[in-house]
């Protein structure tokens, strides 16, 4: 066994060592681990790791690993992993050949998950320190100012859009007029795809964008208040992107709340409108007024909610706090059961090592063990509950799918992660009700609002049950009804069960970031409502309303 084990098991990177001629022969256990196989079973598969990777992306493994064996070293390189439950994790690859006496021996691969928290939680604490320090007057400018020096872009531009017409409302680095054709394709194909993602364009390097000879690209569709596309922000990078995939999950993350503050930022300008011509148009307006701030302050309440959910201020603090208990106590029992074997290695090798002495040191290194394993474990759970907030919404696809086939791949899931399960009434009408949406997403949704049921809704109910049920509203919105006969939940709780680390059993395992999770689904990508009805020792409802086709205009 190479001496670099050690060290390599310790690291929170899949590490994975082959031959020159690409055959794995070690790899350290957060591979097994993240992706749920056995390390052993790995091993003994004579394709490892090129079977692990999505189909899409195999030639470019096998293009890397050209590139590794001539001896070049690649840093960041954007794959996919496949996960044995079918689900796609981006990662960033990098790889290197080890030398020894000036000799090749070797190959290194280092694979980091992108949703790892350390990256995400410093990228999130440095858009916030730039949000608050930005100085401009409105609070959507000061957020894409901050989007602007962490994703290190060249230049960040907010546009208005109205019909085929754009007008710039803002942009850190002046721009010249008017704009280019290949300048108004960008904004028009954002438009089409809410996100988009495009590097390596040949067809940039004819013409500038935004004043620049991009390499790179982001490009984000904001709808407004009736949903529909208002504003379009694009950042530029005259070079390639230097953290891809971390860039793209920040602007994910980020996209929620830069929708929130652009329709504060628009209601506001209205009020401001409202009341310089108030004194000339308040004797025929009267009516039409009132209506308009019963409409503003229903849109205040949605704001200062979103609001609420997008800072992450108390998710950091939460994470943080969470994982200090389990580290801390694995770290006093390594450091006891290093002085235990300190202490036995001393008497045997001065041969006064009794037997009550080394079945004493037997029991105390169990104990540790479990200390350790036990600990790990909740750090592991925490840190997975973590990565799910950093999904990828810009790698799902949009598809039609009956909602008979969507219950059936939520019963599977349940089947495989539960023994046994409360009795589930799936809706009989869903057969005949098929919707246009992001499958995998809304999946995700429904089995978490499930599994977080199964979880706290039923101590002490004898006859456990939870009921779906499902309807159409006005030939646009596809309503969902999740219920369960459990014991409810407390008037001054229900307002705080969609926040982050909310909950009554996070000291039993759970992270607290379920509901919080499909929340930002929900209200993000899947561009639908989610509310919840409550009463103590009489159940709980959660209610979802979702557009029947996701409509990009």
């Amino acid at each position: 066994m190479l001496d670099f084990e050690m060290i390599a098991d310790s690291t929170l990177d899949l590490e994975i060592w082959m031959d020159l001629q690409g055959q794995a022969h070690w790899v350290n256990p957060l591979v097994a681990d993240s992706l749920g196989y056995q390390r052993e079973m790995l091993l003994h598969q004579p394709d490892f790791p090129r079977n692990l990777l999505v189909a899409s992306f195999k030639q470019r493994f096998a293009k890397i690993l050209e590139q590794v064996k001539s001896g070049q070293t690649v840093n960041d390189i954007d794959i996919e992993l496949q996960h044995c439950s079918g689900k796609h994790l981006p990662a960033a690859l990098s790889a290197k050949v080890i030398l020894q006496n000036q000799a090749p021996i070797a190959i290194r691969m280092s694979i980091r998950l992108i949703a790892e928290p350390s990256r995400l939680d410093s990228a999130i604490r440095q858009v916030f320190h730039y949000q608050a320090s930005a100085g401009l007057e409105s609070p959507l400018f000061n957020l894409c100012q901050a989007l602007f020096y962490v994703a290190e872009c060249d230049n960040l531009a907010l546009f208005d859009k109205a019909g085929n017409e754009y007008q710039l409302r803002y942009a850190t680095k002046a721009l010249q007029a008017p704009l280019t054709a290949e300048e108004h394709r960008v904004l028009n194909t954002a438009s089409e795809q809410i996100f988009y993602l495009a590097t390596n364009n040949e067809s940039f390097k004819k013409q500038p964008i935004l004043n620049y000879q991009a390499d790179s690209l982001i490009a984000v569709a904001l709808p407004d208040t009736g949903q529909q596309i208002s504003a379009i922000l694009v950042a530029v990078f005259a070079k390639p992107l230097p953290q891809p995939l971390l860039t793209k999950t920040l602007f994910h993350f980020f996209t929620p709340q830069l929708t929130a503050e652009l329709k504060r930022h628009y209601a506001e300008q209205y009020i401001l409108k409202l009341n310089t011509e108030l004194e000339s148009i308040i004797a025929e307006r009267t009516q039409e007024l009132e209506q308009t701030l019963t409409h503003l302050k229903l849109t205040q309440q949605q704001l200062v909610h979103s609001e609420k959910m997008a800072s992450l201020t108390l998710l950091v603090s939460g994470v943080a706090h969470k994982l200090n208990t389990p580290i801390a106590n694995v770290l006093i029992s390594s450091d006891h059961l290093r002085e235990e074997i300190t202490d036995i290695k001393l008497l045997s090798e001065q041969t006064k090592l009794s037997k009550q002495r080394f079945e004493n040191f037997l029991e105390k290194s169990l104990d540790a063990s479990r200390i350790i394993l036990s600990n790990i474990n909740k750090a592991s759970s925490l840190v997975n509950s973590f990565k799910n907030l950093a999904f990828a919404a810009s790698e799902e696809r949009v598809d039609t799918i009956s909602l008979f086939t969507l219950f059936n791949r939520v019963s599977t899931l349940l089947a495989v992660e539960f023994e046994s399960l409360p009795h589930i009434s799936w809706p009989q009408e869903a057969t005949e009700i098929v919707v246009t949406t992001y499958p995998h997403l809304l999946t995700q949704v429904l089995l978490q609002i499930v599994t977080n049921a199964i979880h706290h809704a039923f101590d002490n109910i004898a006859q456990p049950q939870i009921t779906v049920s499902a309807c159409i509203q006005n030939q646009q919105w596809l309503e969902l009804v999740i219920a369960d006969n459990g014991v409810g939940i407390a008037p001054e709780n229900l307002s705080k069960i969609f926040d982050p680390f909310f909950g009554k059993n996070l000291n039993t395992g759970t992270g607290g970031l379920g509901l919080y999770f499909c929340y930002n689904l929900v209200t993000g990508p899947l561009k639908g409502q989610i509310c919840a009805r409550a009463e103590l020792n009489k159940g709980t409802e959660i209610l979802l309303r979702l557009p029947i086709t996701i409509n990009y205009q």
